[in-house]
């Protein structure tokens, strides 16, 4: 009953508004949200049509996805796929939630891509002990270089973060490694290596999809 009761604020955060007056109305309810606990969210995300991060309590949207963001993301997803078939760890896309405790408070995040190795970590909707997490740069890089990894670094079994830039004419990884004490690495080319799960590649074979998406474009 109480996903029912607030259902409205599942679309909140997407609706448009038509004036200042109701951008101001929608803030100010945004504001007032009451508190949904995580079995509301879990059970809201089912009905919802729009993905939503939690985070202590109160649910925000995502946005979409640009051409070159998803064209990054399936490239990496399939080779990782291929890397680790037969293996007991498993690559999963953005459609599968992150769940975590900061604090004692309860996040659920969609990280682009996820690679979990603990079979008993296998929740139907939700992973909590990932070995790495990958993020596409979003056009808020605060959120992915400064805000996820301070709350993704605090994950006990977390070995690697990586940031991919967006560009495909650019391209570069944002590389923090537990084994480093999380000192960021920046690479602009070569290889772009994970060993904690034995993987590497040409870091341009990461954005060779995305690179011939934008020359067919021309």
């Amino acid at each position: 009953m109480g996903t029912a009761v607030r259902g409205d604020v599942w679309q909140m955060p997407c609706g448009s508004a038509n004036s200042d007056n109701d951008l101001r109305m929608g803030l100010r309810a945004f504001r007032d949200a009451p508190y949904i606990t995580p079995q509301e969210y879990l059970e809201g995300e089912l009905l919802s049509e729009v993905r939503h991060e939690y985070a202590g309590g109160q649910v925000f949207a995502t946005t979409g996805a640009s051409a070159n963001h998803e064209e990054i993301a399936m490239t990496l997803a399939a080779d990782l796929y291929r890397h680790l078939e037969g293996k007991k760890c498993r690559v999963s896309k953005s459609d599968l939630k992150l769940r975590c405790k900061i604090n004692h408070m309860e996040n659920f995040f969609y990280p682009d891509l996820m690679v979990a190795c603990d079979p008993k970590d296998n929740h139907r909707y939700y992973r909590e002990k990932p070995t790495v997490l990958i993020e596409i740069l979003s056009e808020d890089g605060k959120r992915d270089l400064v805000e996820k990894f301070l709350i993704y670094r605090s994950i006990e079994s977390l070995q690697e973060y990586i940031v991919l830039s967006q560009d495909p004419n650019e391209p570069k990884a944002y590389i923090h490694r537990r084994a480093n004490n999380w000192e960021q690495e920046v690479i602009v080319t070569g290889m772009l290596e994970i060993p904690s799960i034995g993987f590497s590649t040409p870091l341009r074979r990461v954005y060779r999809s995305a690179a011939e998406l934008e020359q067919g474009s021309e």
